[in-house]
């Protein structure tokens, strides 16, 4: 009966119900209440409308939740052009994500507790912005996603101890600064025992209202996010250098060597110059003439598509796809010197980066092969290009020999 009357009434308008009506009375009830106090029934009643009827709009509760995780990101705004700089725009994301959480934070329960949390346009257009700003700043994409979770782990960590904090002390009657002070009795006997000598000094003239400070409050938070950043910074100056020496799953240190140097400066489009000798240019060489244009930084798109290619054993993996399909056993044959766990990685990282697929072949004993994308075949001039550069190469040293 009553969701006879549920119909009737959304037939003649008296509801007035809709997904947007229901999404905001949702969030309000979220950010008095706790997602825990929020229900379809709970909501009805607050909508002053049937349970039954929600459903007409919303499937259920998970969908409910998605769609006001959607919402709230929604308010994170990305301003265009933005500021100058990747910091600038890094530590605006970081602020205004924090802020959401700060008015909505029953929203960390949604994304910061689980590695799927909903992936609707607004909560991916955040993502975007930063990642983009990352890129521009010239790291590949992969890297720029990766930079937008560490970014985010960190916002969200931060949250969460402004969350627990403030439960604990509504739920104690206690403020962080009390309870530091009820345990300076048990801290000084720990530190006088001189096991603890950095920590002592660490609290020395220290007010216990200073765990404020730094833990829930702005001046904390400004000095965590000033350290990833400097982190950030760390790898942003690396790919600027050409150094390989931050990238995931290689050793610290590591440079490219210079066989593989003129490898990658091929590999950036036909016509690209080799780099110069660490010792300098050859005088006997023939420069072009600089330009006004000179010593510009190269912008993100090609300084993303660099940083990818100059990966160790990444051109020599594209060179060997770029002549057919290949298994696993095949690439390891053909590039002396590359280990199962590189090959590894690189293929990850080639795949992620849309150059190569795997497809399992056709025939009586199906095997997987891995093959160049159709944006992988792109390079096939580039290839091209290096095998007549190559064969240049033989024939110009065959005719020194002969003289």
């Amino acid at each position: 009966m009553a969701e006879d009357d549920d119909r009737a009434a959304e037939r003649s308008g008296r509801t007035g119900l809709t997904v947007e009506r229901i999404v905001r009375a949702a969030i309000a009830v979220a950010d008095e209440e706790g997602l825990p106090a929020l229900s379809m029934r709970r909501l009805a009643v607050e909508l002053d409308a049937g349970a039954m009827s929600l459903y007409r709009h919303v499937p259920g509760r998970a969908a409910l939740t998605a769609l006001m995780t959607e919402e709230v990101f929604g308010e994170i705004r990305h301003p265009v052009p933005g500021p100058s700089g990747w910091r600038a725009r890094l530590e605006l994301a970081a602020r205004q994500e924090r802020s959401m959480y700060r008015r909505h934070p029953w929203v960390l329960g949604v994304v910061a507790m689980t590695a799927r949390p909903p992936l609707g346009p607004k909560v991916l257009a955040a993502a975007e912005w930063v990642a983009a700003s990352a890129v521009a700043a010239g790291l590949s994409p992969v890297e720029a996603r990766r930079v937008y979770v560490t970014l985010g782990d960190y916002v969200q960590g931060a949250a969460l101890y402004e969350l627990v904090e403030a439960r604990a002390r509504e739920t104690s009657g206690v403020d962080a600064a009390t309870w530091w002070e009820s345990r300076l009795p048990d801290l000084r006997a720990l530190f006088e025992g001189g096991d603890l000598p950095t920590l002592a000094a660490s609290v020395v003239g220290v007010d216990p209202s200073a765990a404020d400070r730094t833990l829930v409050s702005d001046e904390g938070f400004e000095f965590g996010l000033a350290r990833v950043l400097d982190g950030i910074g760390v790898l942003v100056a690396d790919r600027a250098r050409g150094s390989v020496a931050a990238r995931p799953g290689e050793d610290a240190g590591q440079t490219i060597p210079r066989e593989y140097q003129k490898v990658t400066s091929v590999l950036a489009g036909a016509g690209a110059r080799t780099p110069e000798p660490a010792s300098g240019p050859d005088p006997t060489e023939d420069h072009p003439a600089a330009t006004e244009d000179s010593g510009h930084p190269l912008d993100g798109p090609v300084a993303a598509a660099l940083a990818t290619l100059g990966r160790r054993w990444v051109p020599e993996i594209l060179y060997v796809l770029h002549r057919g399909a290949a298994r696993f056993v095949d690439l390891l044959s053909a590039i002396p010197g590359l280990s199962r766990r590189v090959l590894s990685e690189r293929l990850v990282l080639l795949t992620e980066e849309g150059l190569v697929e795997r497809r399992v072949a056709d025939g009586s004993a199906p095997r997987n092969d891995y093959r160049l994308t159709a944006r992988g075949r792109e390079l096939d001039a580039v290839f091209r290009a290096l095998d007549g550069w190559a064969a240049g190469g033989d024939a110009r040293e065959r005719t020194t020999a002969s003289e």
